[in-house]
Formats: structure tokens, sequence, C-alpha cells
């Protein structure tokens, strides 16, 4: 696999593109995928939060920092996914909002992608959640 992110067949569509569509085939199974990566790939600026007992414990929400900004996802448990953004300033929550699924995924895909910039480990991480 080429280290280039440029190479990948699922870059050319775009990062948020790949995403979201991850996202409207199964909800539940995108936020598992993507924990998975974040905690993989990022693990001191991702926080997970679960719910559940044992081996039967679910994703709650998945929060990602990225210095004055934070970018959340919320399962309530059914219903659709709630996708959020949290404005932060020296650790503390000024404003958060909901917003549109394939916003937040544009945004978000665009921090992965400075993010996983010449680490190979990164990429083929990404290849697995979004192919």
């Amino acid at each position: 696999m080429s280290g280039n992110i440029e190479d990948q067949e699922w870059a050319k569509l775009g990062i948020s593109a790949a995403l979201l569509k991850q996202y409207g085939q199964d909800q539940r199974l995108f936020l598992e995928r993507l924990a998975a990566w974040l905690e993989e790939i990022l693990p001191a600026e991702t926080k997970i939060k679960k719910r559940g007992f044992f081996s039967n414990k679910k994703i709650e929400k998945i929060t990602l920092s990225t210095g004055e900004r934070q970018y959340g996802i919320e399962d309530p448990g059914s219903g659709p996914l709630r996708f959020i953004r949290t404005h932060v300033v020296k650790g503390i929550a000024l404003k958060t909002e909901e917003m549109q699924p394939d916003e937040w995924l544009s945004e978000f895909g665009a921090i992965v992608k400075e993010r996983v910039k010449g680490s190979q480990a990164s990429l083929d991480a990404l290849s697995k959640l979004v192919n």
C-alpha cells in the first residue's frame, strides 16, 4: 500500500464522502469502527464513553479533541446518531452545536486527512475503516 493519501482509492472521493457512505450503510457499525480506528490512531485525543454491562457494552459517545474544537458523535440508543461540535477555550466548553452528518463528516474528514499524512499505519487503518 502506498504511503501517499492521494493514491488511496477512497481518497479520490474524499475522506468525508467515504465516511458518509459508511455512515449511511449502518450507523451503529460505523460508530463502532470509527471508535476502534480513533483509539488506535489518535488515542490521546479520543474519548470513548460506553454504556451497558460486561461484554454487552455499546458506544454511547465518541469525542475527538482538536485544540479549540471537540467533535462528538452520540448514540441516543434509538433513532439517528447526533453529531456535535463544541468550541473550547482553556478547557471550558463555550458553545456546543448539533450539526448535520454531512457537514460534521466534512470537517472531521479534513482533520483526519491532515493527521494521517505521512503515517502508513494511519493510512492502513483508515483504509480498513472506509473499505
